[in-house]
């Protein structure tokens, strides 16, 4: 029991929850910073659920591509360490845990959680048919700090006259950009691959500089989406600026170690701690 639970974390990239969990809670935060423990544990697990469905969908998806390409040949699908019956089985499983932690929080939640499903269908399958694949895992999770919003605020309507609406869809866009930036930097691993095998990415269709190019022109408008939050609060607290400044220098540093070839590394390592970053600089600006 204890084996094939290793192989289902694995199958599910858990530790790439880094990249989402701290949005959800930072949207969270801009909804109400005094909020109960049964909400923020219901948000982790309408997390949790979502990115079951999400990786397992994206891993069922392309089976067939993965089981070609040399750096994902050994990924457990392909590799036969998981059947798929036990990939269906994380998905309704995924989609249960998603739907009565949504409903629990709200049931606007429920209504609405169709539509991270639709995206999670659809985003693995457009690098098939368009370049814009990149901005479709980022819409993924850009949908995490506007269900943590809604999560507290409960109604679209309360959305709509909360005073830290506008922030919220800032904060939103600023992960769409940053996901869909170093997704792209990300693809730099396979674009051989994705050449031979046309599969469109950034790198894959205008190369490797073009794309290192466009992933910091992202980022750039990214941080400038940020700046707009702090400007909205006056950039009153330290937190406000030097906390901009700080995902300023992760990002240079993302850039720097990625022109250097250390794709993985700028990747998981410095990403990983971006949205704890964010989460902390709108906790300190934003604060109780």
């Amino acid at each position: 029991m204890k084996a094939r639970l290793q192989v289902y974390v694995r199958f599910v990239k858990f530790e790439h929850t880094v990249f989402s969990l701290p949005n959800a809670y930072a949207g969270a935060w801009l909804a109400s910073p005094e909020i109960r423990w049964k909400d923020w544990a219901l948000i982790l697990l309408a997390l949790l659920g979502a990115r079951t469905v999400a990786m397992a969908l994206n891993r069922w998806l392309d089976r067939d591509l993965d089981a070609q390409n040399p750096r994902t040949r050994d990924r457990e699908l392909p590799a036969g360490r998981i059947t798929p019956r036990e990939v269906w089985g994380l998905i309704v499983g995924g989609l249960a845990l998603f739907g009565v932690a949504a409903w629990a929080l709200s049931p606007w939640c429920l209504y609405l959680s169709p539509v991270p499903a639709l995206v999670f269908w659809v985003y693995p399958q457009m690098k098939r048919w368009t370049v814009l694949a990149h901005w479709g895992v980022g819409t993924a999770l850009a949908l995490t700090p506007l269900g943590g919003f809604l999560a507290i605020v409960k109604t679209p309507e309360a959305v709509i006259a909360h005073p830290h609406w506008v922030d919220v869809c800032l904060l939103a866009i600023f992960v769409f950009l940053w996901v869909a930036g170093f997704d792209i930097i990300y693809a730099l691993l396979d674009i051989d691959f994705d050449r031979a095998a046309g599969l469109n990415s950034v790198p894959a269709l205008w190369g490797s500089r073009i794309g290192l190019v466009v992933a910091a022109f992202l980022h750039g408008i990214g941080l400038a989406c940020l700046a707009g939050i702090a400007v909205r609060h006056g950039a009153r607290t330290p937190a406000g600026v030097g906390g901009w400044f700080l995902l300023g220098g992760m990002f240079l540093v993302e850039h720097i170690l990625a022109w250097r070839g250390k794709i993985e590394t700028a990747f998981f390592h410095v990403n990983a701690c971006v949205g704890f970053v964010v989460l902390a600089w709108v906790a300190g600006m934003i604060g109780p």
